[in-house]
C-alpha cells in the first residue's frame, strides 16, 4: 500500500477522534459543577461587585507578557538546569492512615 493510500485511510479516524474529543469537552462543560446562568440574587451580587462593568467582568490586573526568551529560560531551568532533583538525605515517611 502506498503512503498516499495510508494517509487517505487515516483521515476518517482523525476526524472521528476530533469529533469525540469535541463531544467529550462539550459534555464536560455542560456538567453542573461549572455552574448555571446567573439569575436572581446571584446575578444582583455579581452586578454589584467592583469587578463588574457594563455587565462584564473586568480584571484589574493586567496579564504578564512573556517573550520567547522568558519561555526558553523557564524550559532550560526546568529540564536542563543543575538543580538537585533528589534529596541529599533520606526523607522521613509518615503513614497518614493508621494500621488496625
Amino acid at each position: 500500500m502506498s503512503r498516499a493510500a495510508v494517509r487517505r485511510r487515516r483521515w476518517p479516524f482523525v476526524l472521528i477522534g476530533i469529533a469525540l474529543v469535541g463531544a467529550a469537552a462539550a459534555a464536560a462543560l455542560a456538567l453542573p459543577t461549572f455552574g448555571a446562568r446567573a439569575s436572581g440574587e446571584r446575578l444582583a451580587r455579581m452586578r454589584a461587585a467592583p469587578h463588574s462593568h457594563d455587565g462584564r467582568f473586568v480584571n484589574d490586573v493586567t496579564p504578564a507578557s512573556y517573550s520567547f526568551a522568558d519561555v526558553r529560560a523557564a524550559f532550560e531551568g526546568q529540564f536542563l538546569g543543575d538543580e538537585v532533583r533528589v534529596p541529599p538525605t533520606s526523607t522521613a515517611v509518615v503513614a497518614s492512615i493508621p494500621k488496625h
